[in-house]
Formats: C-alpha cells, structure tokens, sequence
C-alpha cells in the first residue's frame, strides 16, 4: 500500500532498506544518537494495514506517531460493553 500511496514502485521495501541502513549505522557507532521516527497518515485506503503497520514501526529504538487524514472519516470508538 505505501509504494501506491506514494506513487513509485518498490517504495517501501526502497525505505526499508534505508531504515536498516539507518539502524546499523546508529548500533555501529554509538556516538550517532539521531532517533528514527516514522509517521503515518490515518486514511481509508490504510485503515486495514494499521496494526501491520504499528507492529512494523514499534521495533527497538523506533518511534512511531499517527496522523488523521482531514479527508478520512473515521467511525467513533464504540466503548466495550455496548
């Protein structure tokens, strides 16, 4: 979904690559203290992929943050026990 989001082929595995790129280096040298952040825009054509997507960004030393599309309506959370 993300390499059809963005439009180019291949895309995410091209970022994924450069995540584990980042990674190494980071674990390679313990001076380089940067944090890798990954964000993503709530929309409808994501709303199946999320929990693959938080299971994805939720790796050591990741930091994973969440944006609602303006253009996507997403249905309230109906509380348990209703």
């Amino acid at each position: 979904m993300h390499s059809k989001i963005r439009g180019r082929e291949d895309f995410f595995e091209h970022t994924n690559r450069t995540i584990e790129t980042l990674v190494r280096i980071r674990s390679e040298d313990p001076s380089l203290r940067y944090r890798i952040l990954l964000k993503t825009v709530i929309m409808e054509q994501n709303l199946d992929e999320l929990g693959a997507v938080a299971r994805f960004a939720t790796r050591p030393g990741w930091r994973f943050s969440t944006s609602r599309s303006s253009r996507t309506t997403i249905p309230p959370k109906i509380p348990s026990g209703s």
